[in-house]
């Protein structure tokens, strides 16, 4: 599934205990991760060893929304979602 949040180009593949993600914005933090069925989370900010730069309190909001955003994209999506775990 592909999607744009926040300006960023979202692709996701859902599986049933799963969603992973790549999400790329132009000058920002790209970011590539999962989301697990218990809410649990890896995210990979693809930077090669270079700290994530953001411009600005709205380049942080936008991030910050996105990746709020995919978590409840999870929970909507993955059929074996615990709720109480998550949260």
């Amino acid at each position: 599934m592909k999607l744009v949040i926040q300006g960023y180009k979202v692709e996701i593949v859902v599986r049933e205990a799963t969603m992973t993600f790549t999400a790329e914005k132009e000058h920002s933090c790209n970011i590539a991760g999962t989301i697990k069925w218990d809410g649990c989370s890896d995210w990979d900010f693809q930077t090669d060893g270079v700290m994530p730069h953001f411009c600005g309190l709205g380049a942080i909001q936008d991030f910050n929304i996105m990746m709020v955003e995919l978590h409840k994209l999870a929970a909507q999506h993955i059929k074996i979602w615990d709720a109480d775990l998550a949260e």
